[in-house]
């Protein structure tokens, strides 16, 4: 990608993660910030690479690593697909606790939890 393209997807990142940071997702904002401060960036040699940019941590989330996973589904193999659903379930009921507008029902379910 060329200097240019990073700048257009700072753009891109910038007009379209506002959901994200609204909704709590992990590391939006600080992606955010980079998209405006580096991406952006008035020397194209600042704007740094597309590799490095696709590695940050805002893209380390586990329901892309959930979603990854199910779209090679067809190539996994038995055990993995085992281990995959064994958990997904107790993840997806963590995940959705611990949501920022579901902090006061993660805190009842674990209150709840230590009472039984």
């Amino acid at each position: 990608m060329s200097s240019r393209d990073i700048f257009a997807f700072g753009q891109l990142v910038k007009e379209t993660i506002s959901k994200c940071v609204e909704s709590g997702v992990a590391d939006a904002d600080v992606f955010r910030d980079l998209a405006v401060k580096q991406m952006q960036s008035g020397n194209p040699q600042l704007r740094g690479v597309a590799i490095t940019l696709f590695k940050h941590k805002f893209f380390d989330q586990p329901l892309l690593h959930a979603q990854d996973f199910l779209a090679e589904i067809a190539i996994k193999s038995h055990a993995e697909k085992e281990e995959f659903f064994r958990y997904i379930c107790c993840f997806l009921i963590v995940y959705y606790l611990l949501l920022p507008t579901n902090y006061c029902i993660f805190y009842l379910f674990i209150f709840i939890l230590f009472i039984f």
